[in-house]
């Protein structure tokens, strides 16, 4: 028949750099089920090494071990771990068990570990600590026990794996007599269910109870005797049944022999037949073949987070070392996407007047001009500060014609000044202006020493471009009064970029729009089928003296485009075409002007005329249906330009298509924008790997106090898969409070509830999304970190660990 446990010549080696240890050699021998088993000797025989062989927390070097008939010379890491889990149950001297755990919790940790349904659990584990006289304690941390009452609680533990072996080195050495004695009474009542294998030094303790004493000197067994029968001795019959199930039996016939050891295998159960055997009026427990299970997930996870919490200065640690990396890599990031963006506000642009950072440029998908109701929508978006519907004008710089001041500047409508005048008021009239001016102004000082006095001085304004007042139509016909002026202070948060503001009424700004309009449009004129293409000029103006549905031509153009000047009566067509729109018209050639009529036709000086004679003139409700088609392009500002790329994403969710002012800069860095922008980044990578070493070297520092932990799992037989798990979810979970815990903070200090305006300046420029790489970058530091931690408890075998902490 097959035994329990079988060695054939095995011997285990130690080396140490060029030194090779004996822990004993050619050892044959042969373990059975029932038996209570001690092994004797002096130190340094060899016993405890032969245990940890027998055990499978030590691999060997030569001959043979069967585990109930299954070789074990080719396992591996992962077979050992199943070996363990399977048929071993451990009791150590110094009891190994978990502190910070209630009794109940450490008699249901072998349980969870070897896969027991969590109904069992709570079935069975009462049973298991009444067993060992410890129903009073159930509730008692380990940390508060006696070392008797620890020593028959690792009993319980053993037990609740419902492991065939049990093996006990020196479970008596710590103990005062009385307490020995119910251990080894305890040891001994278990063994008529099981092999119960024991290492000790004081063979007379154990001496009521041996059935088998082995004595071993200087490595190799000198006595293997039978002291008295095994209390649990079973048939060949039964003995087969239990080592080998029937459909076990017939799976091993069919499967072919292979070469070397046998990896257990691993069924999810494997269950014998039950009942008692013939003649002894007692229960036969190995008539049922042992169980293997996987951990289950909720085990896993139930540990993970029992091990959070169960040690609060671990905890306190912990959680303050991630705080301290989750708001360290959340500083780091937030101060260099401010660095970043204040690098993308450097630069300048030559075509935009108006380059605030807050500035949106809109256009509509569909082509199409602004409607009251967009103008509505866009006003009810979040970060909308205001709207400039018809935003020609302030990129259209103008000018006032005086010698006592130089003030020139984009043009605003008077609806979107935000702040009062700091002297006089708002303008009422199409001819009346407020001058706005900030420290950067170059007239500033001009303006800020004039002060009253400037209230009421009347001035000519025009374009500084091609607008001027070239084809006799100033911007404003009559001068302007400035009726009130703004002086900005350094810390407003607006920059005029050297220049003046000029707010005016609404109806001004709108006619700035028209004559943008037809300055930047492409014009036909069309005499008679000779055609004249004019583009980046303009050559259509508005005259009150001009009939409806006429145009006045130069002599120049009669001469030019028709038969001795004979124009009038004749049709010229006009055909105006830009990004926006396209409009065709024709018109009736009413008058010819010349340098002798120019006056009387359209009051104009005939001094000038030479600067006239490309133009053609209709009247102002002709030239208005032409050039005023509505507002296609507009201006959105924001409240907060930090948060542009949430807001940019909304407006293009809303159809329209967003122009963002700061990427039409060009690169004031010489062309180096995007080497400092990778340095950037470099360096933020750098510090996060310095910061995730740091932090792995304290976290694995303070994780040290949990290696006895972590061995411990393994001795009970856990994988390493199931260790690994239960490590991520505790660091994973100290990550996600601690992550939740700034990110509380965070949210304070944004409200203004927790006033911290240096963090609060940097954490605007963090948007949701930096907000989850931040989480991402945590989360893999922690598997990282989980990753080197376990590492280092697998790169030596389970005995090792355990004795260095031991």
């Amino acid at each position: 028949m097959s035994h329990m446990i079988e060695l054939h010549n095995v011997s285990k080696f130690y080396s140490n750099k060029d030194t090779v240890s004996t822990g004993f050699s050619k050892v044959d021998l042969n373990l059975d089920m029932g038996e209570f088993v001690v092994i004797t000797g002096e130190s340094g025989s060899g016993k405890s090494t032969l245990l940890n062989v027998i055990s499978g927390l030590d691999s060997y070097e030569e001959g043979e071990l069967f585990i109930a008939g299954e070789d074990t010379s080719g396992y591996r890491t992962e077979d050992y771990e199943r070996y363990r889990k399977k048929y071993i149950g451990n009791i150590f001297q110094d009891f190994n068990l978990v502190n910070s755990y209630t009794v109940y919790q450490n008699v249901e940790l072998s349980m969870m570990l070897s896969g027991m349904p969590r109904s069992e659990q709570k079935q069975n584990i009462p049973e298991y600590i009444e067993m060992v006289d410890m129903t009073a304690y159930t509730k008692t941390k380990a940390s508060k026990l006696s070392g008797g009452q620890k020593q028959r609680v690792a009993i319980a533990r053993a037990l609740a794996k419902n492991a065939p072996v049990i093996v006990a080195d020196e479970p008596t050495g710590n103990l005062d007599s009385a307490s020995a004695e119910k251990v080894m009474e305890t040891l001994h009542r278990i063994s008529k269910d099981r092999l119960v294998v024991i290492v000790t030094h004081n063979y007379e303790q154990a001496a009521p109870y041996v059935t088998r004493k082995i004595t071993m000197h200087d490595g190799r067994i000198i006595e293997d005797k039978k002291i008295q029968p095994a209390a649990g001795d079973l048939s060949d019959d039964e003995m087969e049944s239990y080592l080998h199930p029937e459909e076990e039996r017939k799976e091993k016939e069919a499967a072919k022999p292979r070469s070397g050891g046998r990896a257990m295998r691993n069924e999810e159960a494997e269950t014998g037949g039950k009942g008692r055997r013939k003649g002894r009026g007692r229960r036969n427990p190995f008539a049922e073949a042992p169980v293997y299970r996987k951990m289950s997930a909720g085990s896993q996870l139930r540990l993970g987070v029992r091990n959070t919490f169960n040690l609060p200065a671990k905890f306190i640690l912990l959680l303050l070392v991630y705080l301290f990396v989750t708001a360290a890599v959340l500083s780091q990031y937030a101060s260099t996407k401010q660095a970043l963006h204040s690098n993308d506000l450097m630069g300048y642009n030559n075509y935009f007047t108006d380059t605030s950072p807050e500035r949106l440029i809109l256009t509509k998908k569909d082509g199409s001009a602004f409607t009251t109701s967009d103008y509505e929508s866009l006003q009810k978006m979040d970060n909308a500060d205001y709207i400039i519907k018809g935003d020609a004008g302030i990129d259209t710089g103008i000018m006032f014609e005086s010698d006592d001041i130089d003030i020139s500047g984009p043009m605003y409508p008077v609806s979107c000044l935000k702040e009062k005048p700091t002297i006089g008021r708002l303008p009422k009239k199409d001819t009346e202006v407020v001058l706005v001016a900030d420290p950067e102004c170059y007239s500033y000082d001009a303006i800020k020493e004039m002060d009253k006095k400037i209230l009421g001085k009347k001035y000519y304004i025009d374009a500084l471009n091609s607008m001027a007042i070239q084809g006799g139509d100033r911007l404003i016909k009559d001068k302007v009064t400035v009726v009130g002026v703004v002086l900005l202070s350094e810390d407003a948060g607006r920059s005029s970029n050297g220049n003046v503001m000029i707010y005016v009424t609404d109806n001004v700004a709108a006619r700035v729009l028209v004559k943008t309009a037809a300055a930047s449009s492409t014009v036909t004129l069309d005499f008679s089928g000779t055609k004249s293409d004019y583009s980046g000029m303009q050559v259509v103006y508005p005259s009150k003296k001009v009939t409806k549905g006429e145009v006045y031509i130069s002599e120049d153009q009669a001469y030019q485009f028709y038969e001795e000047g004979a124009a009038r009566g004749k049709t010229m067509g006009l055909h105006v075409k830009n990004h926006y729109f396209e409009e065709s018209r024709d018109f009736r050639i009413g008058q010819v002007f010349k340098a002798d009529n120019i006056r009387s036709l359209l009051g104009l000086s005939k001094n000038n005329y030479d600067e006239y004679t490309s133009n053609v003139y209709i009247n102002p409700s002709d030239y208005n249906k032409i050039f005023n088609q509505g507002n296609f392009q507009s201006s959105f500002f924001m409240k907060d330009e930090k948060l542009s790329d949430s807001t940019v994403k909304a407006l293009e969710s809303a159809g329209y298509k967003v122009l963002v002012i700061k990427d039409t800069f060009t690169d004031a860095t010489g062309g180096y924008a995007f080497i400092l922008r990778m340095f950037s980044m470099v360096r933020l990578a750098l510090e996060f790997i310095v910061l995730f070493f740091i932090s792995y070297a304290v976290i694995r520092l303070i994780m040290r106090s949990r290696n006895s932990y972590y061995s411990t799992l393994r001795i009970l037989g856990a994988s390493r898969k199931n260790t690994d798990n239960i490590l991520r979810i505790e660091l994973l979970l100290m990550m996600a409070i601690s992550y939740g815990g700034v990110l509380v903070g965070s949210n304070l200090v944004r409200r203004g509830i927790v006033a911290v305006p240096a963090v609060n300046e940097r954490l605007a420029f963090l948007s949701a999304t930096d907000y989850f790489i931040l989480f991402v970058g945590l989360l893999v530091m922690s598997l990282l970190i989980a990753k080197r931690y376990s590492h280092k408890i697998f790169s030596k075998s389970a005995m090792k660990v355990y004795r260095e902490e031991a």
